[in-house]
């Protein structure tokens, strides 16, 4: 801080760099958070990815993120409902 009680420009530039990092990031979320989440190994998340049934995700260089609204999406696809059996009936 200079004199007055401010952030020096140098300070403000990466303060403000950071909080538009944070808010680019702030939709997409890490292997292990996801697993958590979902009561699966990070493992798992790799093998469905793999086999291409895991929710897409993001990677660049050894980094990779899930974006929250994919990972919705994915759940929302994968619903099911269940199978109501009637006994007795015969066709």
């Amino acid at each position: 801080m200079d004199d007055t009680g401010t952030l020096s420009l140098p300070i403000r530039l990466l303060h403000s760099h950071l909080v538009a990092t944070d808010a680019a990031l702030a939709d997409f979320i890490s292997p292990k958070a996801l697993a958590d989440l979902l009561g699966v190994s990070e493992r798992t998340l790799q093998r469905w990815h793999q086999t291409r049934r895991g929710p897409a995700r993001c990677q660049v260089g050894r980094t990779i993120r899930y974006r929250l609204d994919t990972v919705r999406a994915w759940l929302t696809a994968n619903e099911t409902r269940p199978v109501v059996r009637t006994v007795g009936r015969s066709r």
